[in-house]
């Protein structure tokens, strides 16, 4: 019976050694067992893969030629506070592997004691921390990056809790906001800005506030407009975003970030435009009143002075000299050529004081229209016009047929030697439609294409070609008021090519 106990308790030692063999020899992290002198008696599968060297050749090595000359530095203290406290002690240090590739780890120690209870080895377990270390220092770096970016960014930031409470603040916040961090604790932005308001000068509530906004609904919000009053009495003016944050798993923010910067330079500036529109759109109704009044007004004196002009070389030709008749020929020609004036500065006045309002028209029946009012002087000319399709756009029909009329008798005017020919055009570019009329006239010099849209501007004497030089400053204004541009490209001698443009909007 007691042979039977006996064989029973050393088959379940064995199993019993066997077990925590596999335990020891198959564990995920390395062990080692060192001598008094640091010379490695032992080892098990996860430390000669932690090395890279098999275990008969690391048997009866020193354990220290495994690490540089600080890692060796580090182990020497580490194993002197071992069995100087007698306690499990740990530190991290670099080891090298038999490739050369260098690796971190973390060491556990402890000393085993003999049946003396004397010193006798060091058991140490070893784990690869290496991509933990690699993982932590990015981090680190990141953070670092990060904070300095915090730091020294031109755009405030404000770290406030679900309650609006602020946690913290970069220095430009603090800048901006006229805080300091005694000021900040357990504070809310509104502690110190009660009265903010929205751009139009209303007062802005602490519930509309972005960062409530935020954390009530969840969403981020974007581009508020807010000014805040500072010490002096005066508003600043800030861009606010606002960026809630959510733990995991929950649907509800418990913080949030709002960004902001000082616009205020730029309210200033954008208040001052307004301004300066508002004044010259005042001035330059006010001048076109004028001009249209004053213009009018002068229309009968001119055909008083005209007609009685005229009255006058009839009544008494008989008893007039050659210089006489010659004086009252130019003062009917100068009446003449001022009404001539008068009338157009009325039509550039009227491209905006009596100009219709824009509809779906039709720019083959405009261009219809145009060549029957012209069509004596096409005739005269021997001109020959040639078209394409023309389209449908949103437009004031009467300023369109000024439009193509204003360049057509232009390019008539300033024909050349040979049989005039205009050809136009139109094609889509995008949002906008563009034409063009191409003659073979005279042409332009490049040094002229902006001063001739300029009004009674004028580029040949007046002997040489009629007119008072606002034709092409009305067309200019004309394609203008309907959202457009036009210009030339032109060359002397070799015919001009005028181009306009008008937005796709139909009605």
């Amino acid at each position: 019976m007691q042979n039977k106990q006996l064989r029973s308790s050393q088959v379940e030692l064995e199993e019993s050694k066997l077990k925590y063999f596999s335990l020891y020899e198959f564990a995920p992290v390395g062990y080692f067992s060192l001598n008094k002198q640091e010379i490695i008696k032992d080892v098990n599968v996860a430390g000669t893969v932690l090395l890279g060297i098999e275990k008969s050749k690391l048997i009866n090595t020193a354990f220290i030629q495994y690490m540089n000359s600080e890692s060796r530095r580090t182990f020497y203290k580490h194993l002197e506070k071992v069995k100087t406290t007698d306690t499990r002690q740990t530190c991290e240090l670099e080891l090298i592997k038999k490739d050369g590739t260098k690796i971190y780890a973390h060491l556990e120690t402890i000393t085993i004691k003999d049946d003396e209870e004397d010193f006798n080895e060091f058991r140490i377990t070893a784990t690869d921390i290496t991509e933990l270390n690699f993982a932590e220092e990015a981090l680190k770096g990141s953070e670092e990056k990060y904070r300095s970016l915090y730091e020294t960014m031109t755009q405030g930031v404000i770290h406030q809790d679900a309650n609006g409470y602020i946690i913290s603040a970069n220095p430009a916040a603090l800048r901006i906001m006229e805080l300091n961090h005694n000021m900040m604790n357990s504070e809310t932005y509104f502690n110190h800005h009660p009265d903010s308001i929205h751009e139009d000068g209303t007062d802005f509530p602490l519930e509309t506030h972005p960062s409530m906004v935020a954390l009530k609904t969840g969403k981020g919000i974007r581009n508020v407009i807010m000014g805040i009053k500072t010490p002096e009495k005066s508003y600043i003016w800030i861009n606010i975003n606002a960026t809630p944050l959510f733990k995991p798993g929950e649907k509800k923010p418990y913080q949030v970030y709002i960004t902001f910067e000082d616009i205020t330079e730029t309210i200033k500036a954008k208040k001052l435009l307004n301004e300066t529109l508002a004044e010259l759109k005042r001035s330059n109704t006010e001048l076109e009143q004028f001009a249209y009044v004053a213009s009018h007004d002068l229309q009968e004196p001119l055909r008083m002075v005209a007609s009685f002009t005229q009255l006058l070389e009839k009544q008494y030709k008989d008893k007039l000299d050659e210089n006489a008749r010659e004086y009252i020929n130019y003062a009917v020609d100068g009446a003449k050529r001022m009404q001539g004036l008068i009338n157009d500065l009325l039509a550039y006045s009227r491209v905006t004081t009596k100009a219709d309002k824009f509809e779906d028209i039709y720019l083959e029946k405009v261009l219809d229209e145009v060549l029957f009012n012209m069509e004596i002087v096409i005739g005269e000319n021997e001109a020959v016009i040639t078209r394409e399709s023309l389209p449908n756009i949103c437009a004031d029909y009467r300023q369109m047929v000024q439009v193509f009329q204003n360049i057509i008798g232009n390019a008539l005017k300033y024909r050349g030697p040979k049989t005039p020919q205009i050809h136009i055009s139109a094609q889509k570019e995008n949002e906008h439609w563009l034409f063009s009329l191409e003659d073979n006239g005279i042409g332009i010099e490049p040094k002229y294409f902006e001063q001739i849209f300029e009004i009674f501007k004028r580029l040949h004497a007046e002997d040489e070609y009629e007119g008072t030089g606002i034709g092409l400053a009305i067309t200019k204004r004309i394609v203008e008021r309907h959202g457009g541009r036009i210009w030339v490209e032109s060359e002397p001698d070799k015919g001009s090519a005028f181009y306009f443009t008008i937005p796709d909007k139909l009605l």
